[in-house]
């Protein structure tokens, strides 16, 4: 969003052209505004461990 900021300035104060500023630097800003919200919806918990019974050894069968 700082990015989209400064070159809205950047592009107003040097073109002189306010209307260009908003188009390109207002793109990066919504842009940076959905990242960050986005962000925010985010899981950042762990993935839960699958618990699987784990097989013993194998004996063989006796045979009487």
């Amino acid at each position: 969003m700082g990015v989209g900021f400064g070159l809205m300035v950047l592009i107003a104060f040097a073109g002189e052209s306010p209307s260009s500023a908003l188009g390109v630097g207002g793109f990066l800003v919504v842009i940076g505004l959905a990242f960050f919200l986005n962000s925010l919806f985010d899981n950042r918990s762990d993935p839960p461990i699958p618990t699987a019974a784990r097989p013993g050894p194998i004996e063989p069968r006796r045979q009487d």
